[in-house]
């Protein structure tokens, strides 16, 4: 055990019997329970919101992670270099499998549960965001990355490969843009998960549990449901009989308002991933292009046609179509 570790968890109640390295963090066997421990940049009242929505979940008999406050009652611990940490109560299970249909299905169950959890919670962590108006920022920096590639002399087959295929993506984010904003049926806010993959969903033999609530914010519940599907959905080449049972299986639970139908599909219309790539591209060192982000983008061209025949399978339930 590291004498970083023990600077940490010094500042705590329990005899710790084992500490074992996870991802981005450090897992602790102790006497009251599995705890994670992990560096956090965010405030103690941020921290404390935070918390104060997860304790309403374990109110309602919803199993989310808890933060556990220090001797002096606070919720950042710092260690011998003064970087703060924080420790939750954390939970036996795997991680939801991406490429298993019963995980995923199961994963959404929870997710629908955890929004009518969270819909019953008086807490507004953050405003709710405009996504028209991120979409037009992030359509302007497409734009921006077009204009030096058509520019600039020796191109390389990244950058080849950008300027053969920038107009559809970027075509598809200005739809996306457009009919947000005309759009008559607009989704109702409320708090969402913010983060929410198959990472942060654990599940056990008899129950599960929800972790990562870092990006909690007042928001719209179809970003939450976006998010799961369009990752598990990368990992199986867009199954489109995948996506309608999540799709089912969500709605079955809480479900989608007309507002949340247009919603969803705009962010999946919407060429997200391609835009990261593009923003990565432009604001690190042009001269030298990692095999990632080659691969990500070869992918997205790759499942062009999957998206394509899901996003028409959204269309439908929209009043765009």
């Amino acid at each position: 055990m590291s004498e970083r570790g023990m600077a940490v968890l010094d500042q705590y109640n329990f005899e710790v019997f084992r500490i074992s390295r996870v991802r981005g963090a450090m897992l602790v066997d102790t006497s009251e329970g599995l705890k994670l421990m992990a560096e956090c940049s965010r405030t103690e009242n941020r921290i404390g919101i935070e918390q104060q929505v997860l304790s309403e979940l374990r109110k309602a008999g919803f199993p989310a992670e808890q933060y556990v406050a220090n001797r002096e009652g606070g919720w950042l611990s710092k260690d011998e270099y003064q970087k703060p940490h924080v420790l939750k109560d954390w939970f036996e299970g795997r991680e939801c499998s991406a490429r298993d249909e019963r995980d995923c299905l199961e994963a959404v169950v929870i997710l629908a549960k955890l929004h009518l959890a969270l819909q019953q919670i008086g807490v507004t962590v953050e405003p709710v965001y405009n996504p028209g108006e991120v979409w037009h920022k992030h359509n302007r920096e497409m734009g921006r990355v077009r204009k030096f590639l058509r520019n600039r002399n020796g191109k390389t087959l990244f950058e080849r490969n950008v300027l053969e295929t920038v107009n559809e993506y970027l075509a598809q984010g200005q739809r996306a843009a457009e009919l947000w904003e005309r759009s008559e049926a607009k989704p109702t806010g409320q708090l969402c998960h913010g983060n929410y993959t198959y990472h942060h969903v654990l599940l056990g033999t008899a129950d599960f549990a929800v972790t990562g609530f870092s990006s909690l914010h007042t928001g719209y519940r179809a970003e939450d449901l976006y998010y799961f599907m369009r990752k598990v959905l990368e990992k199986n080449h867009w199954s489109l009989r995948l996506g309608a049972k999540m799709l089912e299986t969500y709605n079955r639970i809480f479900p989608m308002g007309q507002g949340d139908w247009n919603l969803l599909y705009l962010l999946f219309l919407y060429p997200e991933k391609y835009w990261k790539q593009l923003n990565y591209y432009y604001n690190t060192r042009k001269n030298w292009i990692s095999d990632r982000n080659r691969d990500k983008i070869d992918m997205l061209e790759q499942q062009k046609g999957g998206r394509d025949s899901f996003l028409d399978f959204l269309l439908k339930r929209t009043e765009f179509a």
